[in-house]
């Protein structure tokens, strides 16, 4: 009978300690590891207008991309976020010369032609190029980046209306993907550090 219940135990042992090792192996195997972009689903190549004609998305392919909305009439987001963007491209000529592009898109179509917003986006910086398109263009290029904006009015203003939308910049990879969304308030040098990182391929997504 003892030998019984210590074969019984030792079975019990034996069973809970494969289940352990199982469970721990399921959590910890090389799986769970791998790394995923979780901006995989966001994104995707476009086609707009600037000034000089049309632009695309793949015509960067190569370079690291920094992508902004916003509208030319914009008080104080709009040109703080491509100021940041021009700081950190003439950082970033420093040791990667022609590495690095930005894009400003216009979500105000109905008053930024494509000239308008070329000059505009030139001012902060030659190598950010500004576009524009019709309304539904820009809306599906929003929808596919999930930037929200909205018109709001401004009364008694010549400008007669403003825009609220998303602030974030993208930075997109040499192949076309998005690797990081920076927030507005995310300083020169963080930007920096991200797209150094997208250049030298060691950025981790998160």
């Amino acid at each position: 009978m003892k030998l019984n219940k210590l074969f019984l135990g030792a079975m019990a042992i034996f069973i809970t300690a494969a289940a352990l090792g199982f469970f721990v192996n399921k959590i910890f195997s090389r799986d769970q590891y791998v790394t995923v972009n979780p901006y995989e689903n966001l994104g995707g190549d476009f086609t707009l207008l600037s000034a000089k004609g049309p632009v695309s998305l793949r015509d960067f392919r190569g370079k690291v991309v920094i992508m902004f909305f916003g509208f030319t009439s914009c008080s104080d987001v709009c040109p703080t976020g491509l100021s940041k963007i021009a700081s950190v491209i003439n950082l970033l000529q420093e040791d990667y010369h022609g590495k690095v592009a930005g894009i400003f898109i216009t979500v105000d179509p109905g008053r930024d032609t494509p000239e308008i917003t070329s000059k505009y986006a030139s001012f902060f910086h030659d190598q950010i190029i500004g576009v524009s398109g019709s309304i539904e263009e820009i809306a599906e290029v929003a929808r596919n980046y999930y930037i929200l904006y909205q018109p709001v009015e401004i009364p008694d203003s010549n400008l007669g209306y403003t825009i609220d939308h998303t602030a974030t910049s993208y930075v997109i990879d040499s192949e076309g993907e998005i690797r990081q969304r920076v927030q507005h308030n995310a300083s020169i040098q963080e930007m920096f550090n991200i797209v150094e990182s997208v250049i030298l391929g060691t950025h981790n997504d998160s």
